[in-house]
């Protein structure tokens, strides 16, 4: 078992994350004795051997879709339900044992043993305070947990993940069309047009799910204003690019560690 490293709540370092439960009913100290308590049976429960309810996942589906918050809501003998993208999940102790109750989604199903341990982390949880279940009666704190990692066997697109590079799927549409090209924001009036987005991006291609369908892995796009003399000190060429409603000049860099595309502008005074 890991060993608990409760963290000890009053009334003033519970208030600052609770300001609307404060407002609307009060936070008082039985609010503070029940998350103690919560906090105290989360972290003395957690294992290195095995995932609990209240655990956080790093996922991986075999689309290629990375989460750093999957949440275990529950451990049925080994089969977890794993929510992917969760919201800030409910916890009771029933009986001496944690139960949770998470919304979000999309919701995930495993065994425990495709699992493998990835250390500790804090996770957000709330109950309800002295009230019970009403507008605005839940009380928000933090208790450590255990993280572990799952990436789904069979990988569609290889090594390709959003952890590390831009996801887009297209639809290649009728060549009549305003646009040869759409989906996920973007859009390419022709052939010319969508394949400089690919040669820029460092884009990879594969089929999509469907027919005219494409599924492109690339760099991603990040703009960053910088003071005037530090943008005109970057050797790079100068080009003309949209940012917001203006046309202005702009300097690329390529960061190829991380798979990113910079376009670099100079930030307003």
């Amino acid at each position: 078992m890991l060993q608990a490293k409760t963290k000890r709540y009053d009334i003033n370092t519970l208030l600052p994350s609770n300001e609307t439960y404060h407002d609307a009913h009060t936070l008082i100290q039985e609010d503070v004795d029940k998350v103690n308590e919560l906090v105290e049976r989360i972290e003395s429960s957690r294992s290195k051997i095995g995932p609990k309810a209240g655990d956080r996942l790093l996922y991986t589906s075999k689309h290629g879709e990375y989460s750093p918050v999957a949440f275990i809501e529950k451990n049925r003998d080994g089969d977890l339900f794993v929510c992917v993208k969760p919201m800030i999940p409910f916890v009771e102790s029933i009986q001496g044992e944690i139960h949770c109750n998470v919304s979000g989604g999309p919701f995930a199903g495993m065994s425990e043993n495709e699992l493998i341990y990835a250390g500790t982390v804090n996770n957000h949880f709330k109950t309800w305070g002295h009230g019970g279940p009403k507008a605005n009666g839940a009380v928000n704190f933090q208790a450590g947990v255990s993280m572990w990692e799952y990436t789904e066997q069979v990988a569609l697109f290889g090594e390709f993940t959003t952890k590390a590079w831009r996801k887009i799927t297209l639809v290649k549409t009728d060549p009549a069309a305003e646009y040869l090209y759409k989906g996920d924001g973007f859009t390419f009036g022709d052939e010319k047009e969508y394949q400089d987005f690919l040669r820029s991006f460092y884009a990879t291609v594969f089929p999509g799910y469907w027919e005219n369908q494409f599924v492109i892995w690339c760099y991603r796009d990040e703009l960053k204003g910088l003071p005037i003399q530090e943008w005109e000190a970057i050797n790079a060429p100068v080009m003309t690019r949209k940012i917001g409603v203006l046309q202005a000049k702009v300097k690329i860099r390529e960061d190829h560690e991380n798979h990113k595309v910079m376009t670099l502008y100079v930030q307003p005074e």
